[in-house]
């Protein structure tokens, strides 16, 4: 049975913002880290004035009555949200996936909560900022990388697993696809990727100071599958950086679509991501995570 972990973070979270050398989403987690202590003082204020009977003023009493509700309010709609994100089709489509995840062994899940998937929402800045690509001829395709399902739809779901003693964290995404150009450049960038720009190199850091790191794509070899629930439309393996080097990462990444609706299988670690059993993994998931799409 998977342990739903009770974390402040998702992992690579919300990784598609992954060649960002300076990333924003560290000062919103700063952000809701802040609003929740502030939240918490709020309502353990309020519980001391009650605990206390008449010592306060009446008007003391009021402000403290008026916060404590105001914050249950809060609570109250956001639960609500993320409910109805779990009882959405991705959302039962992503709980399935997660369940095929959890049969290799990843005891370990985090989904996304509707505060969340808002962020991925959010006009992402310049993904390129402080990167150069080498050859400039595959920067489009670099840029369009830095896609998922879930950031150009208001019905989405995700889920990060892991494993203990893993250095590896995967996730499961599906979302209703309502901008069908932005899925088309992603699987034109993946072309790309595999063919002309498949051995390039990203530069990073400033004119004065910058870093090289080698950026390799191959085409992961799944296995073939014509059921309904088995067809791949976009598969991409990629290395950035060497295994010295400090930015070093790979990312498997598996997508398909079905009934209007896109989904995204991936795992991302610093290595053993070309080892079989991850491609394996990966297209099971996605598999499972499709037939709960019916």
């Amino acid at each position: 049975m998977i342990n739903v972990e009770d974390a402040n973070r998702m992992h690579h979270s919300l990784q598609r913002r992954r060649f960002n050398t300076a990333s924003n989403a560290t000062a919103r987690k700063a952000t809701a880290r802040n609003t929740t202590v502030q939240i918490a003082a709020v309502i353990a204020l309020t519980a001391g004035l009650a605990a206390c009977g008449d010592s306060g003023t009446t008007s003391e009493n009021d402000a403290a009555s008026s916060a404590h509700a105001s914050a249950s309010a809060s609570q109250a709609a956001a639960s609500a949200s993320n409910q109805a994100v779990l009882n959405s089709r991705a959302g039962i489509a992503v709980s399935t996936g997660i369940s095929q995840a959890a049969s290799f062994g990843f005891n370990t899940a985090r989904g996304a909560t509707a505060a969340e998937l808002d962020q991925l929402r959010e006009p992402a800045a310049d993904a390129l900022e402080g990167v150069a690509v080498i050859p400039n001829s595959c920067t489009t395709a670099v840029e369009n990388l830095n896609w998922s399902p879930a950031q150009s739809s208001s019905e989405a779901a995700r889920t990060d697993f892991t494993q203990d003693g893993v250095a590896v964290t995967g996730s499961v995404e599906v979302a209703k696809i309502q901008d069908q150009q932005s899925y088309t450049d992603y699987k034109a960038a993946v072309k790309s990727l595999l063919g002309e720009c498949k051995s390039i190199a990203l530069s990073i850091g400033t004119d004065s100071v910058a870093d090289t790191y080698p950026f390799k794509s191959v085409a992961p070899k799944t296995t073939a599958d014509k059921s309904v629930d088995g067809v791949i439309d976009s598969k991409i393996l990629w290395t950035r950086g060497t295994s010295s080097q400090d930015l070093r990462q790979q990312s498997l990444v598996l997508v398909a679509e079905k009934d209007g609706y896109a989904a995204m299988v991936s795992f991302v670690g610093t290595s053993k991501l070309t080892d079989a059993q991850f491609t394996e993994m990966a297209q099971a998931i996605l598999k499972a995570t499709l037939a709960g799409l019916e």
